[in-house]
């Protein structure tokens, strides 16, 4: 019995690899998780590196490999890093400008049906849009009659959801519809 109330609570963190992503968006954070793994015995974060290639090239064209498919399902209580990315790669061919589009509408679908009550979403720098836009677009309500407006007020007042230094959490969400009502 003792030995169960020593064991660390270990919580399950998913690093998003979007294509283009931002090493400091990644480094940083799972730095300091790493950095408490070996400062106190109470918790373990339990780090995996998700996406939907098994590798991305970086911001600034480093090569990212060993990367996980995106989960069919997050366990409860996971904490789900959403980094950043650089949009602006000027000699990017059209073809891979394409592809990292398509995996980035992959990323936001996989938000939209994994990211649910019991999940934290940690967005950083531009990953903020993808989970503003998105994923946390589940908790955003309107009467029916009433097309949502989706601006940060109305989603900072959204009944389940609230941000703390960009760290979103959800609670009595339900997913997000396919598409966004249109705004008037």
């Amino acid at each position: 019995m003792k030995d169960d109330l020593r064991r660390p609570r270990e919580i399950p963190v998913f690093v998003v690899m979007p294509p283009h992503v931002l090493l400091l968006d990644v480094a940083g954070p799972i730095e300091v998780l790493q950095k408490a793994n070996l400062e106190q015995d109470a918790v373990r974060y339990r780090i995996a590196f998700i996406g939907p290639a098994p590798s991305v090239a970086s911001s600034i064209g480093l090569a990212m490999a060993g990367i996980a498919a995106l989960p069919a399902r997050l366990p409860d209580g996971a904490l789900v890093v959403l980094p950043g990315v650089n949009d602006f790669v000027p000699q990017r061919p059209a073809a891979e400008r394409w592809e990292a589009e398509r995996q980035e509408a992959v990323i936001v679908d996989w938000l939209r049906t994994c990211i649910r009550p019991g999940i934290v979403l940690m967005s950083i720098c531009s990953g903020a849009l993808s989970a503003a836009a998105q994923a946390c677009s589940m908790v955003m309500t309107a009467p029916p009659t009433t097309p949502a407006a989706p601006n940060w007020q109305a989603w900072r007042r959204a009944p389940g959801c609230w941000t703390t230094a960009c760290m979103w959490k959800t609670a009595n969400a339900s997913p997000a519809p396919a598409s966004r009502p249109a705004s008037t």
